[in-house]
Order: structure tokens, then sequence, then C-alpha cells
């Protein structure tokens, strides 16, 4: 592909190869940007939550633990949550999404941060 090189073109493969459930290869991809731009939280985020798809939760948590100040933006922080849950990281989670709903509390994600959260209680989570 032409432009391989460029970070963006870097994660664009790495997407692909998620879609395709071939994470070993977005993994890669994602792990090229991240060298390129290595203060990309997203870019960061992409890695863990790649991680938790091979099975490797525990360093994927290291990684969300580090990236948990990085992320400000509400559709950030859902993607936190979320990546949080897929490492099997209930705790952390649940810090993120009851943030987000106190921080921006008139906000769409606000609102998908409490049903969440409700959904969590309910299985016990």
């Amino acid at each position: 592909m032409a432009g391989e090189g460029s970070p963006e073109a870097m994660l664009i493969l790495g997407e692909m190869a998620w879609e395709q459930r071939d994470y070993q290869k977005a993994l890669i991809w994602f792990e090229r940007a991240g060298q390129s731009l290595p203060d990309d939280p997203m870019i960061r985020l992409q890695v863990a939550r790649t991680l938790v798809m091979l099975g490797k939760g525990q360093q994927a948590r290291a990684g969300l633990e580090a990236l948990a100040g990085s992320l400000q933006g509400p559709g950030e922080l859902l993607e936190l949550a979320t990546a949080f849950q897929l490492a099997d990281d209930s705790k952390d989670a649940r810090q993120v999404l009851q943030g987000l709903a106190e921080q921006l509390p008139q906000s769409p994600e606000a609102a998908e941060a409490l049903l969440r959260l409700k959904l969590m209680e309910r299985l016990g989570l």
C-alpha cells in the first residue's frame, strides 16, 4: 500500500486487520503507528484493546491504567471504559463511567455511561 509508512496508513491497516479479526497483524500495525506517534492516547488505546483480544489482559490493563489520565473527550472515555470491561476490569470501567457521568451530566455520553453503570450493577460486575 502506498504511504504505508505514515501513522495514518498504519492505523488504517490496523483497523482493517482488526475488522478481519487478525489481531496479531492489527497489533503490529498499531504498535508501528504508536512508534511514530508515541504521545497519541488513542493509538495506545487501540494497542490495549488488541492485546485483550489476543488474551493478554494483564498487559492490556497496565496500558489502560497508564492511559486513564490522557483521555479527556467523552467518546474517548467511553472507549476507555469499554476497553477496561473487555480486560475484565470492572472496577476501573466503573470509575471511568462514573467520572464521565459526573463531569458531563448533560451529554449523550453521560446518559450512556449511566446506562452502562446500571447494567453492570444488575449483572453484579
